[in-house]
């Protein structure tokens, strides 16, 4: 995919931050619970450049928070020194009832938020772009072998404590495909080879599940998760910060 941008407003470049306690303190201005801290300070003090995962699904009405906001933080994860990959679930957004099943519509969308994070400002230069179903065309015995495994060892009660929160659905009727998300989640997760997931909060019980798994099955990679809270409190700043960068422009 072409990742390259011009980007005509920027929300958090600049040069990058060296020490492990400038680091933490920009992880810290946008995380609001680290999965687990003594992990992440361990990852600092032994890697220089991370790689860090941003877990997105593709959206047909792009939110403030997925475009201002994610811009944000992943400029901020590039100026801490990460190697950002941004995985789009393309083939999660499948099973969207909003959305549809046509993949060839889905990439169209998919090109649409590409556009936005561009007009935000996302330093897309710098930024690895995976899409899942490519990652799924190419690896899909391992993953669906893994999938398998993570059903197998988690109950149905288990599964429906992280499928309230979870896109694409929500509060009502209880659907096989939604009991079927956290679970291809986390095998998407656990697949990749990843040092930091950043995800947001709402998807806090999906990474609890992954990490128990990982533990579990004795995995060397278990991730270690950044969590954020998208709140209307925290787009104030940026939003003052984007319209005064158009004023200078």
């Amino acid at each position: 995919m072409d990742n390259s941008a011009d980007s005509s407003v920027d929300t958090s470049r600049g040069t990058g931050v060296t020490s492990i306690a400038e680091r933490l303190s920009v992880l810290r201005s946008m995380g609001e619970e680290f999965i687990n801290e003594d992990e992440l300070m361990l990852l600092l003090n032994n890697n220089a450049a991370p790689v860090c995962y941003i877990w997105v699904v593709p959206s047909p009405l792009m939110h403030i928070s997925q475009g201002i906001m994610k811009t944000a933080y992943v400029n901020k994860m590039i100026k801490a020194g990460f190697k950002v990959k941004i995985l789009i679930a393309d083939w999660f957004a499948q099973m969207s009832y909003k959305i549809g099943s046509d993949l060839n519509k889905i990439r169209t969308i998919v090109c649409y938020n590409i556009e936005v994070w561009k007009a935000a400002g996302m330093d897309l230069e710098r930024v690895e772009l995976v899409l899942l179903s490519d990652v799924m065309n190419t690896q899909a015995a391992d993953l669906w072998r893994l999938f398998m495994d993570i059903c197998q060892k988690n109950t149905v009660d288990n599964i429906k404590s992280c499928c309230r929160k979870t896109f694409p659905y929500g509060p009502g009727i209880l659907q096989v495909t939604e009991l079927l998300f956290p679970c291809l989640q986390c095998a998407a997760m656990l697949f990749q080879t990843v040092d930091i997931w950043l995800l947001d909060m709402d998807q806090r019980e999906v990474t609890v599940l992954a990490r128990n798994y990982s533990e579990d099955a004795k995995m060397g990679n278990k991730p270690i998760i950044l969590l954020n809270r998208i709140s209307i409190v925290n787009l104030f700043p940026l939003l003052f910060c984007q319209f005064k960068n158009v004023l200078l422009l």
